[in-house]
């Protein structure tokens, strides 16, 4: 199949697109920055992909991406979870999703799959904006798929694993190297995660399937633990120390607040993180039901995935505060 990634210089986005190439599909990146695209920069450098730099937000760049029967299969991955200036959601999440769309349909590409997020399974309200956006982003989803266009919508719980450097990984990372003393939140909280491998595989697997209709999934591995279990795990695979929990349900105002002023002072973006977000460390989110393909489970435990997680970090000499750093901070 001829396949275009969006959002290939990202974390999830490079596993599929490494995914992808080893099952002999004929693959394009479509990124936003070609000066960051270290994920992939192999893939790229030895021609196995086509690479596309532009914006999503601007609908030329979309249509030259694509090109009427270049790609027969589109994958979305592309998101802004905080910005400075938040209009900026909309444009890319959800905004952006429609420019793709109505190219596709124009097209006539065979099929589309949209990354959407777990935690709007059942939900009735939403504050965080992140999390609306991307619901504006499914319902455009949804309508594109009445017009005529076979949509996959995947719905994530927290993703980990190597080639990250932001989120649950860098947590990961830092609490392997002993440089989280403390940490905000519940240890009774019980998560539903998901390492990168399984999630790279299923889309995989939705390409050689064929994507047919309108379809909804829900990635998770197969085992629910606590916070507490999730460090405990780090700490006997790493050496590293885990971290004392700072329960109290205050502190996630306070960081909500906080990473918000240091975003915008620095100009950072996906840096703030809002409350609806954060109650994932006090509350979990163990209500979310998978639902997967038949004949399709995860293949990585957490304890798989935590190790293979510590040894790409090791590989990388990712073992301290400054290569920690500079990871977060290459983009």
């Amino acid at each position: 199949m001829r396949v275009l990634v969006i959002g290939a210089s990202g974390f999830i986005g490079s596993h599929i697109v490494k995914k992808l190439l080893n099952e002999g599909h004929t693959v394009g990146a479509f990124v936003h920055n070609s000066k960051r695209i270290w994920r992939i920069k192999k893939e790229v450098q030895k021609g196995y992909v086509k690479l596309h730099v532009g914006d999503i937000t601007r609908k030329g760049d979309v249509k030259s991406a694509i090109k009427k029967g270049d790609y027969e299969v589109l994958i979305n991955t592309v998101a802004i979870l905080s910005h400075p200036d938040e209009s900026l959601l909309k444009q890319v999440n959800a905004l952006g999703l429609k420019n793709i769309l109505e190219v596709a349909l124009e097209y006539n590409v065979e099929g589309i799959i949209h990354t959407s997020v777990a935690c709007l399974q059942g939900r009735k309200a939403i504050k965080s904006e992140y999390f609306k956006t991307k619901l504006i982003g499914e319902n455009y989803a949804r309508e594109f798929h009445y017009k005529g266009l076979n949509t996959a919508i995947i719905r994530l719980t927290p993703v980990y694993g190597p080639l990250d450097n932001k989120g649950l990984t860098l947590i990961i990372l830092a609490a392997a190297n002993s440089m989280l003393p403390m940490f905000p939140g519940s240890p009774k909280a019980k998560l539903k995660l998901i390492y990168v491998e399984d999630v790279a595989s299923y889309y995989s697997k939705l390409v050689n399937s064929k994507i047919k209709g309108l379809k909804y999934y829900t990635l998770c591995g197969e085992e629910t633990l606590t916070l507490g279990e999730l460090f405990k795990i780090i700490e006997k695979e790493s050496g590293g120390q885990a971290p004392i929990f700072l329960p109290h349900r205050y502190l996630q105002n306070l960081l909500a607040v906080s990473s918000s002023i240091f975003s915008k002072v620095l100009r950072i973006k996906n840096f703030a993180i809002d409350q609806e977000i954060l109650e994932l460390f006090w509350l979990g989110n163990y209500r979310i039901k998978c639902s997967y393909m038949r004949k399709w489970k995860p293949k990585y435990s957490f304890i798989e995935g935590i190790k293979e997680t510590i040894k790409w970090a090791r590989k990388n000499g990712l073992s301290s505060r400054i290569r920690l750093l500079s990871l977060m901070i290459k983009g």
